[in-house]
């Protein structure tokens, strides 16, 4: 990956050498931005202004407890493992209180889109599961405790010839069964229990909204 993914062993220098990368990212267009996480698709200028790239930078406030999961596949693809399923994270790191991550950009059609333009299908279902049940798979065994991504829908799903890639990890983290039900510390408060005289309305899968 030349420049950006050379790495000292020193983490002074390490972290260092990221400062002086951030400032060398040219940004062609903004993907979310929100509150808390900014997405963009980047270039890396070199000397003589030569372009490197396209990457995904993602910057999440230090607000908020996010992205701890980049760092741990980071670590994981730079001993050696490789992911079919999980896109290339080539620099995690902490700028004034934020984390920023550098990562592959995944050409390609999120599996909403294919949705709305080919319309749920059996057929559809069928090309795309396998493919993402090995990348749940992947994660769930590379990782011990496993890591579980918590944010699976269509959006976050790259459909390509290449093949599937889950992407966004932000609210991701290892698995620990003594909080398998405790929601995001940043998430809002869940409603107030309805009252014990109202009625629950029935629910059946002929009822429910379709997907997605």
């Amino acid at each position: 990956f030349g420049t950006i993914g050379a790495m000292s062993n020193d983490p002074l220098a390490t972290y260092l050498e990221a400062l002086a990368r951030d400032d060398c990212y040219r940004v062609h267009r903004v993907l979310k931005a929100s509150a808390h996480e900014t997405t963009e698709v980047v270039f890396f200028m070199g000397a003589n202004d030569a372009a490197l790239g396209p990457f995904v930078r993602k910057r999440i406030s230090g607000e908020v407890p996010l992205g701890s999961a980049y760092g741990l596949i980071m670590e994981a693809q730079r001993a050696g493992r490789r992911f079919r399923h999980v896109p290339r994270i080539y620099d995690v790191h902490e700028r004034d209180g934020d984390l920023v991550v550098v990562m592959e950009f995944v050409g390609g059609r999120t599996l909403r889109d294919l949705v709305y333009e080919q319309d749920a299908s059996p057929a559809l279902a069928c090309a795309v599961f396998p493919a993402l049940c090995d990348g749940a798979i992947e994660l769930h065994e590379a990782f011990a405790p496993p890591l579980i991504h918590r944010d699976l829908k269509p959006s976050n799903i790259i459909v390509s010839d290449g093949g599937l890639t889950i992407i966004d990890f932000g609210i991701a983290r290892t698995y620990d069964p003594d909080r398998e039900s405790e929601p995001p510390a940043w998430a809002p408060a869940p409603p107030p229990p309805r009252s014990s005289t109202a009625s629950p309305s029935p629910t059946s899968a002929r009822t429910c909204t379709p997907w997605p």
